[in-house]
Parts: C-alpha cells; structure tokens; sequence
C-alpha cells in the first residue's frame, strides 16, 4: 500500500495487518462487473462530472446482475445509491494505490497510539461552539466550558445537520451552503457466528445476487479465512439499508440468513 498515510500510523502504533483480496472470491457477474467498469469510464468523461448524479448514465431498466453490481461497486464503496454521488465520486481514492489490509484486532489500537499524552474528555458532549479574533470556547451539555487558541472540528455531517452544536457566531453564508450540499452515506453491516463453516475457507469475499432482491446482502466477508472463527459479515447500503432500518432485528436476521443459505446451496 502506497500514499495511505494510515499505513505508516499503523506500523508506527506495532498494529498486525491481515493481507485481503477483494478479488479472491466466488460468485458475482463478470459481465455486471464489465458493465459498471463501462459506466465509471464514462463518467469521468463526462462533461461537468462533479455537478451530475451517477445514475443519468445507468439505463433506464437494470438486470438482476446489474443491480448487484451497483450495490457492490457503488453502495458498497460510497454508502449511497448513483442518484446520489456524482459522476465524479469513482475517481476518489485513485492515489492511494496497492493492495488492502485489515487491522488486527481493530482500529482501537490506532486511537490509542495517538491519544497518548493528549487530554481526552469522554462524555463532554459539546453543544456550542464561539469563536472570534480571540480564540475559541466549547460549552458542554453540563455548562461546562474550555478556552483554546484554535478548534479542528471534525463532527460528522449528520449531526452538523441535526444543528446539536450551535456556533456563535453562526458560520458563513458559504460554509452552510456547502454544508447543505453534504449528505451522509449509510453503510450497515451484520456480523452472524455459526457452529461451523459451510462456506468455501478459503475466499475473502462471498458475492450474492439475490433472484428476488439482487440488491439486498449483495456481498459477504469471509470471517473465517480472518479471524479463524466461524463467521460471516454481511452488507447492506443506501436506500436498501434504511429499508432493513424500519424492520425488527428478527427480520433483519431471517433474510440474511435466507440469503446465506442462497449463497451457500
């Protein structure tokens, strides 16, 4: 792995990294594959790519195995459906080249390299924000306060849209406009341990076209060949995850694990 600066935090912190290979897997479409390798092309050929959704290059009826791949190449990577990233979204990422890793055991180990020597308040819930010439001031939920000469604010989209942290004075004009322009992207995952493995052992990724749903589970991450356990770690993005959001945890389980069995018959 090139130009990923978590790379050199990774082995900085003495974290194990398990070599994973998107493409050591079974199932799928290679034609699906071909087809949105074609739509991506595209689209950085596009004129104005930045300002045009995704989905004006898709055709107007898709094939079970397109959709898949759509959830696969699009929701998996972005966490969002093409009516909502740009036509420039796919060239994100192009610099960092090589292949992929995963922490072992997480990303624990990387936050608490960093945070040596660091003062971290847990459970000071910050809920304004005023700043001027002078410096910065963060008030808590609990009245507290703290004085700095400067704040990297990092809260994520969805709660800067929720309007939770207050900012005295309020941002500029430009700052909410972009701000509007965002949009957060929703990736779930499942994770189901079983008794064994009834799956190939030996793959990184299991790919599934659903005959009824191709966009539903469309791929799985092979615990086993990780983490030598059982266990198989699903996904679900974009408009199809808010669907299985309404549903109760018993029906969340018994589609995937109608799809497991599809996938493993």
């Amino acid at each position: 792995m090139t130009d990923n600066p978590m790379v050199e935090l990774a082995a900085a912190a003495g974290v194990a990294t398990i070599p994973f290979d998107y493409d050591n897997e079974v199932g799928g479409s290679a034609a699906a594959e071909t087809f949105i390798e074609g739509i991506f092309d595209e689209a950085l050929d596009a004129d104005n790519p930045e300002g045009r959704p995704l989905s004006e290059l898709l055709p107007p009826t898709l094939s079970p195995d397109q959709q898949w791949v759509i959830s696969v190449e699009v929701g998996g990577e972005f966490g969002a459906d093409p009516a909502q990233i740009a036509m420039a979204a796919p060239d994100e990422g192009e610099d960092m080249q090589g292949g992929d890793v995963l922490l072992n055991p997480g990303y624990s180990q990387i936050t608490d390299h960093i945070a040596q020597g660091l003062d971290i308040r847990l459970n000071w819930t910050v809920t304004n924000i005023a700043y001027d010439d002078a410096g910065v001031t963060l008030t808590s939920a609990s009245g507290q306060s703290l004085r700095a000469d400067h704040a990297i604010v990092t809260l994520p989209v969805g709660v800067l849209h929720a309007g939770s942290v207050s900012f005295s004075p309020p941002l500029p004009e430009e700052k909410t406009q972009a701000l509007g322009a965002l949009h957060s992207g929703l990736l779930d995952k499942l994770w189901l341990a079983f008794d064994e493995v009834f799956w190939d052992p030996n793959v990184d990724v299991i790919n599934w076209i659903d005959p009824v749903n191709p966009g539903q589970w469309p791929f799985w991450v092979n615990g086993y060949k990780i983490y030598g356990e059982p266990i198989l770690l699903g996904f679900n993005s974009g408009d199809i995850a808010r669907q299985f959001a309404t549903m109760s945890d018993e029906q969340v389980v018994a589609s995937a694990m109608a799809a497991v069995k599809g996938m493993t018959a």
